[in-house]
């Protein structure tokens, strides 16, 4: 098919990024993808699951060989056709492009994205209002925190809330705020992880009969040069076992360390239930 495009004289390669281009809709059936630079679509069934056109955004696409080829929006054409739509907005450079063209032009688009950080999700989350995150920033003031300031584990908390619930979550911060807050090592993220799997596996023993002001204050007891130790095991440990694994092994043990009775220990259970 012959495209409709408008007469232009051969540019050099250094002045083409310096030309506008121009906004169209252009039916999917013209699009392409050069699979030679481009990056496997592996993310289409969920584009495609819930399209929006207020995050479709335009394409960025190219004319070379009379074709136009799409530079970066790949997945949303494939999720596009999913969903059986007939065209979408793209933004086409005027110029006549080359291959070498497309790929620098595509590497400098994915690198100059930068992927929202946890922080900024959940701010605008709070201003969305946002379920899970208006009860994370709850739980954690109701408990002493500030979200990205005093506790900075953010993707933690989400991590915390979706695995192991909302009541986890809120236990494992009143721990974090009574038991351990005096020690640095165990208010990041794999400390924060570790908390709600202690709480979720104490609940799991042993239900409403194990009182989580009793789990904070074990912790409590224990001097400044206990927790160093405690904590330089977990970190050497850390070498070979994922964080919050070694962080929940030093938790439990400082949990059951000293204890009179074997009442309403974690490391059987820890045992059972983990290892």
């Amino acid at each position: 098919m012959m495209l409709r495009t408008k007469t232009i004289k051969p540019l050099k390669h250094q002045e083409i990024d310096t030309l506008p281009g121009e906004l169209q809709w252009i039916s999917i059936d013209e699009l392409n993808c050069d699979y030679d630079y481009q990056r496997a679509h592996d993310k289409v069934n969920g584009i495609a699951s819930t399209w929006s056109w207020d995050l479709v955004g335009c394409l960025e696409v190219c004319i070379r060989d009379n074709k136009y080829y799409v530079i970066d929006g790949g997945h949303r054409l494939e999720g596009a056709k999913l969903r059986n739509i007939d065209k979408l907005p793209c933004y086409v450079g005027y110029h006549e492009s080359t291959k070498q063209h497309e790929a620098e032009t595509f590497v400098k688009i994915n690198s100059l994205r930068r992927n929202i950080t946890p922080l900024q999700k959940m701010k605008a989350g709070l201003v969305a209002k946002d379920k899970m995150y208006v009860a994370i920033d709850h739980f954690c003031r109701k408990n002493g925190f500030i979200p990205g300031n005093s506790l900075k584990a953010i993707g933690a908390l989400v991590t915390c809330y979706t695995t192991y619930g909302n009541y986890a979550l809120d236990d494992a911060l009143f721990c974090l705020q009574k038991g351990v807050k005096k020690h640095p090592f165990f208010m990041q993220a794999a400390g924060v992880r570790a908390m709600a799997r202690l709480i979720t596996l104490a609940h799991r023993a042993y239900g409403g009969a194990y009182k989580v002001e009793t789990i904070a204050k074990k912790l409590a007891r224990h001097s400044d040069k206990k927790m160093d130790k405690v904590a330089r095991a977990a970190r050497a440990a850390q070498l070979m076992v994922k964080p919050e694994f070694d962080c929940l092994v030093a938790l439990v043990n400082l949990h059951d360390h000293g204890a009179h009775s074997r009442r309403y220990t974690i490391m059987p259970q820890f045992q059972k239930y983990v290892l």
